[in-house]
């Protein structure tokens, strides 16, 4: 009897002790719920290219049941991946709708779009394509919070791209998830703007130098993207490198400066004189499939630069030389009127494509001379050519910069005779002013070389010649000649 009823005490306690710490377990030890609210923000860059494998065709008439308020226009920062709008109240695994319609460049509707959309979440998987009727497309259970791809385009039509992130549709909005590709006039409405309609004109896609670079070489080589095979002269003759600000150089002391510039980015109309190069100064080639132009410099060309970096020029890159018009191989014309040549981000055509270069503070110095005489043959009698380390002149579009290139100081000027100073078998030594001569520029395409001509015997084959040039004589870029190499001897010849 005593056992019975202290196995019955134990039991009791023990039950007690049970029901105790039910009473102590908290509610959210249950299985964990997902937040109701997904970030806005994509997970990394989304990709450039959408798949070209759709997985089904969804239909073509938006849902009545989309979601809330519409994200308004893409996003003009092409390094923007942040969608115009952010989900709110989305949850996990909800689906969605979303629609917009497809305009061309003069804002008709435009049929037999092929419209791709694809996920750019790592997590939630979802890519179909459809085609535009009416200029509208559509599609259904679309996962609801993530980031969308939606890329628009047509043979004969520059391909355009929008980014957002889909929204709940639990409202019953039909224009809540609405994404247009241009517009049917106005230039921007809630739903898209009208620079991103598809458009069958020729334009420029992708540059080098890139869109607002900096730290280019100033014997950079240019290459162009277009969207689509062009015909190759009408190109070439308009390609311009223009001044893109307006600058004194250090060598330029007359106004107005040689080089002028742009107004603004949208410009398409550049100040008188802010040609620097035309095709003249390049060598042209373009890839087998027409559609990607490089322009290189030719033999020691390059854009004017400074040893200052706050009189180094801005340039910019425009199609204005001839009459600027670019067309396509079908004829079909993109000029300056129909607002500029350039898309290369998700924002506005432009007129230009702004780029800044590297100073230059490199002193010339003289490679060698050469010593000729009248005695072996030399036509012009005795003459001695320079040969600079450097190009010491740029024949530009608006005339030519040098040292002294407005007359205002003769002594940085590597055409002043006054500035070489001659002698013969350790002799006295003479400028080339005294001994009546002058400086010219040869003929050879890179400007590094001078001759000195004297029209008349000054020495004879085999004397020793010693050249010495002032050292105030200063290169196109204002830099002043090294010092430790401002004089040479040769033998005449």
């Amino acid at each position: 009897m005593m056992t019975k009823m202290l196995t019955r005490s134990v039991l009791m306690t023990t039950l007690s002790l049970t029901v105790l710490a039910g009473c102590g377990t908290p509610n959210n030890l249950s299985s964990p719920q997902p937040s109701s609210t997904v970030s806005a923000q994509p997970s990394g860059q989304p990709s450039n290219q959408p798949s070209t494998q759709p997985s089904s065709q969804p239909s073509t008439q938006p849902s009545a049941n989309p979601s809330t308020q519409p994200s308004g226009e893409p996003s003009t920062d092409p390094n923007d991946s942040t969608p115009s709008a952010g989900p709110s109240d989305v949850s996990v695994g909800e689906k969605t709708t979303f629609n917009g319609k497809v305009y061309d460049d003069t804002n008709a509707p435009l049929d037999g779009v092929t419209v791709k959309a694809k996920s750019l979440s790592s997590s939630v998987s979802y890519e179909e394509t459809t085609t535009t009727a009416g200029g509208a497309y559509a599609f259904n259970n679309a996962p609801a919070g993530i980031q969308m791809e939606i890329v628009a385009s047509k043979d004969g039509f520059t391909t355009r791209r929008r980014v957002e992130v889909l929204k709940s549709n639990k409202d019953g909005n039909p224009d809540a998830n609405r994404y247009d590709f241009g517009t049917d006039g106005p230039a921007t409405t809630t739903f898209g703007v009208e620079y991103n309609g598809l458009s069958d004109k020729p334009e420029i896609i992708a540059i080098t130098p890139a869109r607002n670079g900096s730290g280019i070489q100033p014997n950079t080589t240019f290459v162009m993207k277009f969207s689509e095979p062009m015909d190759r002269a009408t190109v070439i003759n308009n390609f311009g490198v223009y001044g893109g600000t307006t600058e004194t150089l250090s060598v330029d002391t007359v106004a107005p400066t040689i080089i002028q510039g742009f107004s603004d980015a949208f410009d398409v109309t550049p100040a008188a004189n802010s040609l620097v190069w035309d095709k003249s100064a390049f060598t042209a080639s373009w890839g087998a499939d027409d559609t990607e132009l490089t322009m290189t410099f030719k033999a020691e060309q390059r854009l004017p630069t400074d040893k200052e970096s706050d009189k180094v020029p801005d340039y910019r890159i425009s199609m204005l030389v001839q009459d600027g018009q670019i067309k396509d191989k079908n004829g079909t014309t993109r000029a300056a009127a129909d607002g500029g040549y350039f898309k290369t981000t998700d924002g506005n055509f432009e007129g230009n494509s702004r780029f800044s270069i590297q100073r230059d503070q490199l002193a010339p110095g003289l490679d060698s001379i050469q010593a000729l005489t009248g005695e072996n043959g030399n036509i012009l009698g005795d003459e001695i050519k320079v040969v600079y380390s450097e190009p010491m002149v740029y024949y530009i579009v608006p005339g030519q910069i040098r040292g002294n290139m407005n007359g205002a100081d003769p002594t940085k000027d590597a055409l002043s005779p006054a500035n070489y100073f001659i002698s013969v078998n350790g002799g006295v030594e003479q400028s080339l002013a005294v001994l009546g001569g002058v400086a010219q520029f040869d003929t050879e395409a890179t400007h590094k070389t001078v001759n000195l001509r004297m029209f008349g015997n000054l020495y004879s084959p085999g004397d020793q010649i010693k050249l010495r040039v002032a050292t105030t004589v200063v290169d196109p870029a204002g830099n002043s000649l090294d010092s430790s190499q401002d004089d040479e001897s040769v033998s005449a010849s």
